[in-house]
């Protein structure tokens, strides 16, 4: 790729200057090379798709407010909770708070934001994206089970959701629709 300036590409200049580029020279190549870009601290994954229209951190979460859209569900963006009539999603909506060890030197505040808050006919349910089940997602899902047993937290992973959506795609095309969920990562 030939650079607007002139300057070779990064990887010559570590190579010529043994690890030892020249910031400024390496900035100023991603820069008017259009590849600098706010990166996230989610991944490569993360961002606004055209389709949705809103932010999400990964293609996960992307595929999961997908499948709930071609559910039929809509995309609630208010901080009140929507009608109980009809079936609503809104994305990282209420944040959940644990108080641990309350009334002792070692009291703190753990915060649980769940990816998806889902409304269908009154009823409140909670998905949670999850490629990974790492250790603090346990304790955040053993709080809420603890804290908030009134609130049914599903963990939703990638395969489980192929399913669901394969599912819902032959359903759709049972009664006639559209037997394809558009957009699908």
């Amino acid at each position: 790729m030939n650079h607007p300036l002139g300057l070779p590409p990064p990887t010559e200049w570590w190579t010529e200057q043994k690890g030892r580029a020249s910031t400024e020279q390496y900035r100023e190549w991603l820069s008017s090379d259009g590849r600098r870009q706010k990166r996230s601290k989610f991944g490569a994954n993360a961002g606004t798709r055209e389709d949705l229209g809103i932010y999400l951190k990964s293609s996960l979460e992307n595929n999961c407010l997908r499948l709930l859209l071609f559910r039929g569900f809509q995309l609630w963006r208010e901080k009140a909770e929507p009608p109980a009539e009809g079936k609503w999603v809104r994305y990282e909506g209420k944040r959940y708070k644990f108080t641990l060890k309350p009334g002792t030197d070692a009291e703190r505040t753990l915060n649980y934001l769940p990816d998806f808050h889902i409304w269908q006919d009154g009823e409140h349910r909670i998905w949670e994206a999850k490629g990974h089940l790492d250790a603090r997602s346990k304790r955040h899902l053993r709080l809420m089970a603890e804290h908030y047993p009134e609130v049914t937290v599903e963990v939703i992973t990638a395969p489980a959701l192929d399913g669901m959506a394969l599912e819902a795609m032959r359903e759709s095309r049972r009664r006639g629709g559209p037997g394809e969920i558009q957009g699908w990562e």
